[in-house]
């Protein structure tokens, strides 16, 4: 008896067209890809690098911030060399691009935005290892007092800066990625996760001010060690090698 041939979904057929292309050699490019300067000034906000099946984009996100993606560090281990422009960690770009890959990963992703900012901003990076001030941020003595997140809603990290001039972080559905980028951006310095923590969760984080501060004309209010103290967390302070990635050049991206 002759059994019949298996058929393929549409899906499953391209991505097994895109494997065995792959296989023989691998993507070094977006097929298209379009980077627009944003005009004006944008509100606070966060930036992620988003995949969707074979689409990447980034939105508002500075050349500094995109390298940071690109290379997996943290914006502030990003340094701007002497020959770097000052508006590599100003002007804000949107980035769109497709990779043709319907099954693309965030790696994969990586690498060709790697390749999109040397062609597009003509980036030269160096790696190397410095000492430098950083924060760990480990479980306090009480156990942590996060919650695990809901099943459904909105997902990622909004920071709002409140008319009183304080800030608050919403936290919806997410792991604690987004809070450790955020404070070594508020901080200035290094923030590694010690907490072990694995989870998504759904938490607040309400703060005055960044450091404590002593002046007749203070603001009261928590500043973002004692509101991280709330969670049942704690950043600690130490001093170690990092690596770091420094801009060497760039210049305005060329047209699409």
């Amino acid at each position: 008896m002759e059994i019949p041939a298996p058929r393929l979904s549409r899906s499953a057929l391209a991505a097994f067209l895109w494997i065995g292309a792959a296989g023989a050699k691998p993507q070094e490019q977006f097929e298209v890809a379009s980077v627009k300067p944003v005009g004006g000034g944008t509100p606070p906000h966060t930036v992620n690098l988003n995949v969707d099946h074979d689409k990447v984009s980034l939105d508002a996100a500075t050349l500094r911030q995109m390298v940071g993606f690109a290379y997996t560090i943290q914006r502030i281990r990003v340094l701007l060399g002497p020959s770097c422009p000052e508006w590599a960690d100003r002007e804000e770009f949107d980035v769109v691009a497709k990779a043709g890959n319907p099954n693309l990963t965030r790696d994969q992703a990586r690498v060709l935005l790697q390749k999109l900012l040397a062609d597009r901003f003509q980036l030269k990076v160096e790696r190397s290892t410095q000492q430098l001030d950083q924060y760990s941020l480990v479980i306090g003595k009480g156990g942590s007092k996060l919650r695990e997140a809901s099943a459904e809603g909105p997902r990622g990290l909004t920071p709002t800066l409140r008319p009183d001039g304080g800030w608050t972080l919403t936290i919806r559905r997410s792991n604690l990625v987004g809070l450790i980028n955020t404070i070594a951006n508020f901080t200035g310095m290094p923030v590694k996760d010690e907490t072990g923590l694995q989870g998504e969760y759904d938490f607040e984080v309400s703060f005055q001010r960044v450091w404590e501060d002593t002046s007749e004309n203070a603001a009261t209010g928590p500043t973002l060690f004692e509101a991280v103290e709330k969670l049942g967390l704690k950043l600690v302070k130490s001093k170690g090698p990092q690596e770091v990635l420094t801009i060497m050049h760039a210049e305005q991206p060329r047209e699409n």
